[in-house]
């Protein structure tokens, strides 16, 4: 066993009590920490205390304590209502979170549609198309559309007759004809040569024509006048 000469015992005693000197200006440090600490929380506490004060107080009148106590029992009744919210609200978000990349990829397909339709000029069309609803309401009454809207079957009806292909190639005929007719070059007729001419075969066929389509047309007016005075007799 070593034994210590009195300096080396003078010199760890002077170590140890700078230890405890540190240790206890730490814990001196810390205990004013704390209680700077304490002191700002009493302040605060002083003043949320204070202002919740003021509060109920504003609020006391509406407060009634069986109400009060019975909102607090339905809170712990439901609180598994309320976890299944807030579930629901983190499933929306999440829903909403993965939908907007899709969202942004959709609005920027829209716009470069959008493009493309301005370039072919769609929108240019449709602004003409404005006009012509423009004119139309100038130039029409609302009883004017009404009655299109009211014979707008029997209008369809007599385009399709129209657009038949063998009423088109009737028609491009009629107007092939009529467009190479020069009224300057056509030869005059006597009397005796319009009667010779009315009893030629080509005449005969026309003149059967014109007058079955007189008598078509005759017989359709009587089918649908007949028709008319059935449903009067009906009705009435």
């Amino acid at each position: 066993m070593t034994t210590l000469t009195v300096e080396d015992q003078l010199s760890q005693i002077q170590e140890s009590l700078a230890t405890i000197h540190e240790e206890l200006a730490i814990i001196r440090k810390t205990r004013d920490e704390i209680q700077d600490l304490k002191e700002d929380l009493s302040i605060v506490a002083k003043d949320v205390f204070k202002t919740l004060v003021l509060e109920m107080e504003e609020i006391s009148p509406y407060i009634n304590n069986g109400e009060l106590m019975d909102l607090l029992k339905r809170v712990v009744r439901n609180t598994g209502s309320f976890n299944r919210l807030l579930m629901q609200v983190e499933s929306i978000e999440d829903f909403i979170t993965d939908a907007t990349p899709l969202g942004k990829q959709v609005f920027n397909d829209s716009v470069a549609q959008l493009q493309k339709f301005q370039d072919k000029g769609y929108f240019e069309y449709a602004h003409e198309l404005g006009g012509i609803l423009d004119n139309i309401t100038k130039n029409f009454s609302p009883e004017d559309v009404r009655l299109l809207t009211d014979n707008i079957v029997t209008i369809l009806q007599t385009v399709k007759n129209l657009t038949q292909p063998d009423m088109l190639k009737a028609v491009n005929n009629a107007a092939a004809i009529f467009k190479h007719l020069d009224p300057a070059e056509v030869e005059e007729y006597s009397l005796w040569r319009v009667i010779k001419e009315v009893n030629s075969s080509e005449m005969r066929r026309a003149w059967g024509l014109f007058y079955t389509f007189l008598k078509n047309l005759s017989q359709l007016n009587e089918d649908k006048a007949l028709t008319t005075e059935t449903k009067k007799e009906i009705g009435g």
